[in-house]
């Protein structure tokens, strides 16, 4: 019992210590564990998340989609199924993250589904990065595309992968 108690605590320590959030859910979706980093994304103390229902955190279960496709992906928990997604919550502040998700089902002896345990990552930064990457090469091709120059781009190989559409005025090539 004492050895038991040990290895509880040396895990309940790591995993109370991670720079990633970690819940559980048991079969009804109410969170039955949330470790403090979870609680930390969500703006939450731990205590007030534990025993609410895992769904209404989540902000995309507010359309008709996410609210179609939320109790499939618990239903897919229920048959066993491990998960890797991304979803949009919502913060105490009202605020949305961007979350990456990776789940697991806890079966019992018998094989039946009792909950599930989430490892959730913060992607909120990245999934900015992502847009304001997508707005630049939006706007540079924008610009590229509608100059009167001629804009060409090669590759390491001086192979060209790119021509503004000024080239067929210009040069009298297509960019093709």
């Amino acid at each position: 019992e004492e050895a038991l108690g040990q290895s509880e605590a040396k895990y309940r320590q790591l995993v109370e210590t991670l720079d990633e959030g970690v819940g559980a859910i048991d079969e009804n979706a109410k969170l039955v564990f949330v470790n403090p980093r979870l609680a930390e994304m969500f703006g939450y103390s731990v205590d007030e998340m534990q025993g609410r229902d895992l769904l209404s955190f989540l902000a995309e279960v507010a359309d008709e989609t996410g609210k179609a496709a939320a109790p499939r992906k618990l239903e897919g928990r229920r048959q066993g199924a491990s998960d890797s997604y991304e979803a949009v919550a919502r913060r105490k502040d009202g605020t949305k993250i961007n979350l990456s998700v990776r789940s697991s089902p806890i079966l019992d002896a018998e094989g039946k589904f009792t909950g599930a345990i989430a490892a959730v990552s913060d992607i909120t930064a990245q999934k900015k990065a992502e847009q304001a990457l997508r707005d630049s090469e939006r706007h540079y091709r924008f610009l590229g595309d509608n100059t009167t120059d001629v804009i060409w781009v090669t590759d390491m190989n001086l192979k060209p992968t790119y021509f503004s559409p000024s080239v067929t005025e210009l040069l009298g090539y297509t960019v093709e």
